[in-house]
């Protein structure tokens, strides 16, 4: 499979039960004690840190509060993670260069970004920009996209938008994050597509440049949203979520529900449980 740029990584682990090396053939890596990551740590949560490998340097991304680190890596200080320290390297040994920004910082408006709809059961919920080229999306606090849902992992996937292409990259979560029904690890996501996650489908409408509205600054910005509003038939069928979802938190989505009705329950859903800081 083809990804955002042809770099291998290489962690290197110390702790005082030892020292081990992985080559992880992909240009990132999802480190903590979780069974499925690409560098399992113990003593660490199950999800600590994502690494991110560009052309020139490796993006760090803590996956919880208390770990350290985040920022461009130097292949020649270690990471604090739990009582073990990380070296992360390119496989080629290629230099890691400077660079001005960091990858979860947020673009200007007026950039190309991607413009994501929420969708649930066919309807959508909000439209949001993506302004950090690498967002985080999960349950927890320290999450950029937070969605309150129980079948969502505290960290659950990573956005990346290197300018062209927008990948969704799946942090080993519990329930999944699919794609036409199949789970994946890392993929690329096109305008007119969809992933889902527990419950939630995040689904690419286009590339647009963002827009400074009426609205706080926030991670996904607020863009247009008619109440109510309906996907299209023709759109890509939905692939099931991991969780039986259903019940007042959110709505029946009969059409026997009264218009305003509904759209009061959307509204309280979106409250409770989509939270962009």
């Amino acid at each position: 499979m083809a990804y955002w740029c042809r770099k291998a990584l290489v962690i290197r682990v110390e702790s005082p039960r030892g020292e081990f090396t992985r080559t992880i053939d992909t240009p990132f890596a999802r480190v903590g004690s979780h069974r499925r990551a690409d560098v399992r740590v113990e003593g660490v949560p199950a999800r600590a840190y994502y690494f991110h490998g560009t052309e020139t340097g490796i993006f760090c991304l803590p996956l919880c509060a208390d770990m350290p680190g985040r920022g461009w890596v130097d292949e020649d200080e270690a990471i604090r993670c739990g009582d073990s320290r990380l070296w992360v390297s390119f496989g080629d040994q290629s230099p890691l260069l400077p660079h001005a920004s960091e990858l979860d910082a947020k673009l200007p408006y007026g950039s190309e970004v991607p413009l994501w709809e929420l969708r649930h059961e066919g309807r959508v919920l909000a439209r949001r920009w993506q302004r950090r080229p690498l967002t985080l999306i999960g349950r927890a606090r320290e999450c950029h996209l937070r969605i309150g849902l129980p079948a969502v992992s505290d960290a659950h996937a990573v956005s990346y938008w290197d300018g062209r292409h927008a990948w969704i990259v799946d942090l080993c979560s519990t329930n999944g994050t699919r794609k036409k029904g199949i789970r994946f690890h890392a993929a690329r996501i096109r305008p007119g597509r969809q992933v889902a996650l527990a419950g939630v489908e995040l689904y690419f409408r286009e590339v647009a440049r963002a827009a400074n509205g009426r609205v706080p600054s926030g991670d996904f910005e607020l863009g247009p949203l008619p109440q109510g509003e309906r996907t299209a038939a023709s759109e890509e069928p939905v692939a099931e979520a991991d969780n039986n979802a259903s019940g007042p938190l959110f709505g029946s989505g009969s059409s026997s529900v009264e218009e305003d009705d509904l759209a009061d329950r959307l509204a309280a859903w979106e409250a409770r449980l989509l939270r962009f800081e």
